[in-house]
C-alpha cells in the first residue's frame, strides 16, 4: 500500500446497540476484520400533559358496540398506555377502548394514561320494540249514562287509551283505562261524536279507526191508566227523529208495540190486573238510545150505574180485577172534582147531591158520569 486512503461512504441505519461488522483490507496484504457497537445516545422522554378522546358524550342502544380512540400529549410521553374504565359496568362494559351496550342507563368511561384523564358520558336505550299491537274494534252504544265504548282485548297490550272528537275538531284523549269498556258521561245529546281507542305498552301504540255514533239519551217514562188503557208520556229527545214503544208483563221480555213521533202512546191491549212494564227508546235512523222501564197495573175504568131516588143518587159497579178499592168523586156545573168517598165496597149512595156530576176514581184512573135530575 503507498498510503492512499480509499473511502466509500455507506449509509446503514442503525438503533441503540446496533453491532457493525467491517472488513478492510486489500487483496494482496489481505482483510482485517473489525466489529464496532454503535451506542445512540438515547432521547428523554416527557411526562404526559393531557389525554383526550374523540367523542365526550355518546348514544347507543342496547346490544351495540362503539370505540373510543384516545390522543396523548406530548407525542414523546413517558407513557403511552391508557387504562379504561365504566362508572356502571352492569349498562356499558369497557375494553382497551371498545365500549358494549348491555341495558337501558348512564355510564361514564374514563380513559388515564399517567396522572390524566378524559371521559367521555354513554347514554343507553333500549332496543326498539318489534311489537305489533292490533288495532281495537271500537264498538258504540248509548246508555242510561252516557255512550259507551266498548272493545275486545289486545294481546301484549298494557292498557288502552280512548280518544274523542266532535265534527270537524281534532281528537283528544278522554280516558286512558285498563278496562275493555269506558262510559262518556259528558256526551250531550243531539251531538254525533267519534271515538277512537288506541292499545299502548310502554312506548307502543297500535293504530286506531275512529267510528261515531249520535248522542241519543234515554226518554225518562211516565205511565198511567187511561181511560181506554195505559197512557205512556215521554218528553221530546234532542236529535231523535222518533220514539219505539216496548212493554213486557210479569217477568217477560221486552216487545215492540209502538213506533210513533208523538210524545205519548196510550195502549189499548192492557188487561186488567195485569201488571205492565213500558219503557220508550229514542231512535234516528239505526241509532237507540238507551232506555229504563216503568211499572204499573192495569185497572179498567168502572162501568157507573147511577140512580136517582129522591134527593139520593146511588152509584154502583162492577168489580175490577186488580183493584184494591175505589174512589168516588164529585163535582157542581164548571166546579172541579172533590174527594168524597172511598171504599172497598162495589156501590155507594151520595145524599147530599142535587145537580152534580159524578166522577167515581180507584187507584189511578177516573170514570166520570154526568147527571141530570
Amino acid at each position: 500500500m503507498n498510503g492512499t486512503i480509499y473511502r466509500r461512504p455507506a449509509t446503514i441505519p442503525v438503533t441503540n446497540g446496533t453491532v457493525i461488522t467491517l472488513k478492510c483490507g486489500d487483496t494482496e496484504n489481505g482483510y482485517t476484520t473489525y466489529t464496532v457497537t454503535i451506542n445512540v445516545e438515547g432521547e428523554k422522554l416527557a411526562d404526559v400533559e393531557s389525554i383526550t378522546l374523540d367523542k365526550t358524550t355518546l348514544e347507543l342502544v342496547t346490544g351495540k358496540t362503539a370505540t373510543l380512540k384516545a390522543t396523548i400529549k406530548p407525542d414523546n410521553a413517558n407513557s403511552k398506555e391508557v387504562t379504561w374504565t365504566s362508572s356502571n359496568s352492569s349498562v356499558v362494559k369497557v375494553e382497551n377502548g371498545k365500549i358494549t351496550a348491555l341495558k337501558a342507563g348512564t355510564a361514564t368511561i374514563t380513559a388515564k394514561a399517567g396522572k390524566k384523564t378524559a371521559t367521555c358520558k354513554i347514554t343507553v336505550k333500549e332496543k326498539p320494540s318489534q311489537l305489533v299491537l292490533v288495532t281495537p274494534n271500537v264498538v258504540l252504544s248509548n246508555t242510561t249514562n252516557g255512550t259507551q265504548v266498548s272493545w275486545k282485548k289486545v294481546t301484549n297490550a298494557k292498557g288502552y287509551i280512548v280518544y274523542r272528537k266532535d265534527g270537524k275538531n281534532s281528537y283528544k284523549q278522554i280516558a286512558k283505562t285498563t278496562a275493555l269498556t269506558y262510559t262518556d258521561k259528558t256526551a250531550k245529546s243531539g251531538i254525533t261524536y267519534t271515538y277512537t281507542v288506541r292499545a299502548y305498552n310502554g312506548n307502543v301504540k297500535s293504530s286506531y279507526v275512529g267510528k261515531s255514533i249520535l248522542r241519543l239519551t234515554n226518554p225518562t217514562v211516565s205511565v198511567s191508566n187511561a181511560t181506554k188503557g195505559i197512557q205512556v208520556s215521554w218528553k221530546k229527545i234532542k236529535g231523535a227523529k222518533g220514539y219505539i214503544v216496548y212493554r213486557k208483563s210479569g217477568k217477560g221480555t221486552y216487545k215492540q208495540i209502538a213506533k210513533t213521533k208523538s210524545l205519548k202512546y196510550v195502549d189499548k191491549t192492557a188487561k186488567s190486573g195485569t201488571a205492565y212494564t213500558y219503557t220508550v227508546r229514542a231512535y234516528n235512523g239505526s241509532t237507540k238510545s238507551s232506555y229504563t222501564g216503568k211499572k204499573l197495573v192495569h185497572l179498567t175504568t168502572p162501568a157507573v150505574r147511577v140512580k136517582n131516588s129522591g134527593k139520593n143518587v146511588s152509584l154502583s159497579w162492577k168489580k175490577i180485577k186488580g183493584a184494591k178499592g175505589y174512589i168516588v168523586y164529585r163535582k157542581s156545573g164548571k166546579g172541579t172534582y172533590k174527594q168524597i168517598a172511598k171504599t172497598t165496597s162495589l156501590k155507594y149512595t151520595d145524599k147530599k147531591v142535587k145537580k152534580e156530576n159524578i166522577l167515581i176514581q180507584y187507584e189511578h184512573i177516573m170514570a166520570q158520569q154526568n147527571l141530570h135530575m
